[in-house]
């Protein structure tokens, strides 16, 4: 069937794009395009927005949005995008497609090759290890894989969970209860290595993020020390069509590692979303934590450069 490509249009096609990934994410087989929760982070990932500076939060959803493009068929479906991930340029984009239209993959990377990058930057996509097509195309452009950028998607039936308890004195939050937007903004920066408050999410910025179609403030959680300090946190994305849980943050701040906090907090994610109907949980990750707590490192992607 004949595509066509056209310009992402915000206001209808998030969610059209979203329900898209939804449809695709087992189509073949296993997942080679994205989760949604990696479709929500992107457009509202705290790094979109910049409290005090609207023209430069306005830029960089500008890029994300303006760097979208959308391959649909006669009746209307779409078959393919290309995005980026990063709300300024990199270099790095994504692809993501319908099976049985891999013949539009040179068409995508002719238009993936035409985005901005810095000057000297490789241009650089993930491609899954078992994606032969991809593979084959990316080759024939000259792209390259580099063996020292690899991650893989981890999963675990949930029903398979193993359960977690908290220390004694440590309790539970979540932002349907009774959050503080501050500690969730210092736990989140501290658990990712910003030592320097400045470069922490501000609460503002946190409540852009929680905009996205697809959070839901009850599967916002965080471990809390007896002393009231945010010790851990993650967010469960859920995909109600595939019965799925995505993990998208994970971490726990320094001080506290190495006491189960980590785990308790996953374990409850995925525990309420259980509730709500998940069988599976999927994390983009390689890290050993997730092994330990038993996910299985079931799909290598590696990424593809061309200098």
């Amino acid at each position: 069937m004949r595509t066509a490509m056209r310009r992402y249009r915000p206001a209808e096609d998030f969610i059209r794009v979203r329900d898209f990934l939804k449809e695709t994410f087992y189509a073949f087989g296993e997942p080679l395009n994205w989760g949604i929760e990696r479709w929500n982070w992107a457009r509202f990932h705290p790094s979109v927005f910049r409290e005090g500076d609207p023209a430069g939060t306005a830029r960089n959803i500008e890029f994300f949005e303006g760097s979208i493009r959308i391959w649909e068929d006669g009746n209307g479906e779409i078959a393919g995008v290309v995005n980026v991930e990063s709300p300024e340029p990199d270099g790095e984009f994504f692809v993501q497609r319908r099976p049985g239209y891999d013949a539009l993959l040179d068409e995508m990377l002719d238009y993936a090759e035409t985005l901005p990058k810095p000057a000297g930057a490789a241009r650089s996509i993930y491609a899954y290890d078992r994606d032969d097509a991809l593979l084959a195309a990316l080759g024939g452009r000259g792209f390259v894989a580099n063996p020292e950028r690899s991650s893989c998607w981890a999963d675990l039936a949930i029903g398979t969970a193993p359960s977690a308890s908290l220390p004694e004195g440590f309790g539970l939050a979540s932002m349907a209860e009774d959050m503080d937007p501050a500690e969730r903004c210092k736990v989140q920066g501290l658990g990712f290595g910003h030592a320097d408050p400045r470069e922490w999410m501000s609460v503002a910025e946190y409540a852009e993020v929680r905009k996205a179609p697809d959070y839901r403030p009850e599967l916002d959680l965080a471990t809390v020390s007896p002393g009231g300090e945010y010790a851990s946190c993650c967010i469960v994305w859920l995909d109600d069509r595939n019965r799925a849980a995505f993990l998208e943050p994970v971490c726990t701040r320094p001080e506290y590692r190495r006491m189960g906090l980590g785990r308790a907090v996953v374990m409850e994610g995925l525990r309420r979303a259980s509730g709500l109907g998940a069988e599976r949980a999927f994390v983009g990750s390689k890290q050993d934590f997730y092994r330990r707590i038993g996910f299985s490192m079931s799909l290598r992607s590696r990424a593809w450069e061309k200098a």
